[in-house]
């Protein structure tokens, strides 16, 4: 199915189209769309992956929410993944145990690697790039 992308420059908001990735030989893409005070609402996965991002002084970050399901992301800096609400299963790169992490809980993910997400039920996160 062809996206179609609806680009508005009245300077309140901007919707693009982003190649993210290819997994299990299926295209991912998000949809980005952008407000006046930069904070950016996200979906991946066919919407199944949700977020609100920002940028200050502390550096860039995510909370969002993800529906029950199994996911790989790739990094391109370190992330310090907090779970909010739910509990995620996470295999790190170059581990061969699953991981469980649940509410406060947080685990680190180094830059230029990828990480597979396992959800049992929908889970909420937040997500610190540094």
């Amino acid at each position: 199915m062809p996206w179609h992308v609806l680009l508005v420059s009245s300077g309140i908001f901007y919707i693009s189209i982003k190649l993210v990735a290819i997994c299990k030989k299926r295209t991912f893409v998000i949809v980005t769309k952008q407000t006046e005070n930069m904070v950016e609402c996200n979906e991946y996965f066919d919407g199944k992956v949700k977020s609100l991002a920002l940028e200050n002084s502390e550096g860039k970050a995510t909370v969002g929410v993800m529906e029950k399901g199994d996911y790989e992301f790739g990094t391109s800096t370190i992330e310090y993944m907090t779970v909010i609400s739910g509990a995620m299963s996470v295999l790190l790169p170059g581990e061969t145990k699953w991981k469980t992490f649940k509410p406060f809980q947080t685990f680190v993910v180094q830059k230029d690697t990828k990480f597979v997400l396992h959800l049992e039920e929908a889970s909420a996160y937040r997500c610190m790039y540094k």
